[in-house]
Formats: structure tokens, sequence, C-alpha cells
């Protein structure tokens, strides 16, 4: 992963898997179902689901779906700055 963001639309989320960046989903076309570790939750329509690294997910969702890969760099910064100064 490099230091950029990296914007995708997908058509479909399938299968379990993890990755070692922070990953934004936001379902664009119908709620979205996505089991995080052992819980199971519903996102509904242009909300967002945050994925932190490391995390296992699985996803069945079929329909226009915003992917934004972070690099981990964002996540470092985020958690060693003051609300105040983002």
């Amino acid at each position: 992963m490099s230091e950029h963001v990296c914007i995708q639309i997908f058509q479909e989320c399938t299968g379990e898997h993890s990755h070692p960046y922070p990953q934004i989903l936001v379902p664009l076309q119908e709620t979205m179902r996505i089991r995080a570790e052992e819980t199971e939750y519903e996102v509904k329509l242009q909300e967002l689901f945050f994925v932190p690294p490391g995390m296992n997910h699985r996803c069945n969702y079929r329909g226009r779906l915003l992917v934004l890969n972070l690099p981990l760099e964002v996540l470092v910064h985020l958690m060693s700055t003051r609300p105040a100064e983002i």
C-alpha cells in the first residue's frame, strides 16, 4: 500500500478476507450486510463502515460499493493527533 488513498467502485463484495491497511466501505445502492470478526452489521445506503487493518471481514453484497483503501500512516496520524488538530 502506498501513501495515497486508493478510491474504487466495485459492483460486488464477497468472501472473507483481511488486509494490512484500513478501509472504508460505502454502499451506494442498497443496504449491505457485513460480518466483522464475530459481529454482523447492517450498513444502510450511503452510511460507511470502517475496517481496521488486520480485521477479518466478510460481505455478500451485490451493487455499487465505494471503497477507500487508506495508507496505514493515515490511521497512525489520526490516532496520535488531538481532535482539535484534525
